[in-house]
């Protein structure tokens, strides 16, 4: 007993320490600690389960991991954050209990132009409902003004992924099919 509140106070330490690099919770419902981490000499989030026998694990390496890159505690699992470029891609992950792996569950998309001299707007995806709601805003070729759209809700097919077989590859790949929605929807307005 002595032994498990050690390595709890230790958890906790850490956690504090390194708040945005660590969390130490139980994401597979098994009343044991894991843990999920950045590791930035490697550009990787690295995870360990305890339903796993705490087999080290990590997802693909980032080729855009900026240093201010957040790991965040959500109800159900954790939130990694993450910019790229003037965009933050905030992911969404929990475990899945048929794959004993933390899947890709959300994720939110957002562009905001300090001095609206570029589009922007965010857009949010859920892989439970395949549904994608956005709010734009882009800059009218006839006006020349930002001109906010309409919110837009449809169902878009993507596949699930889990976090070992994730990255910023796959955010861009989203990035560039939410592009072409909203091209698409662009040209109906304007």
């Amino acid at each position: 007993m002595k032994v498990k509140l050690f390595i709890l106070a230790f958890y906790s330490i850490l956690q504090t320490l390194f708040a945005n690099d660590v969390i130490v919770k139980d994401f597979d419902g098994d009343n044991k600690l894991d843990k999920v981490y950045i590791n930035h000499t490697s550009n990787t989030i690295i995870y360990l389960l305890s339903s796993c026998d705490y087999l080290e694990k990590q997802s693909l390496s980032f080729s855009k991991l900026s240093k201010d890159t957040k790991l965040i505690e959500t109800k159900n699992g954790f939130k990694l954050e993450n910019n790229i470029d003037n965009i933050l891609y905030s992911s969404y992950f929990k475990f899945n209990k048929e794959h004993k792996n933390l899947e890709l569950v959300g994720i939110n998309r957002k562009i905001k132009s300090l001095n609206n001299e570029f589009e922007n707007g965010e857009s949010s995806y859920k892989f439970s409902t395949q549904e994608l709601v956005a709010k734009w805003n882009y800059i009218s070729k006839t006006t020349k003004e930002m001109v906010s759209m309409p919110t837009l809700k449809t169902k878009l097919i993507l596949n699930k992924v889990h976090l070992d077989a994730f990255n910023d590859e796959f955010l861009i790949k989203f990035a560039e099919k939410i592009s072409s929605i909203y091209k698409t929807e662009i040209s109906k307005l304007d």
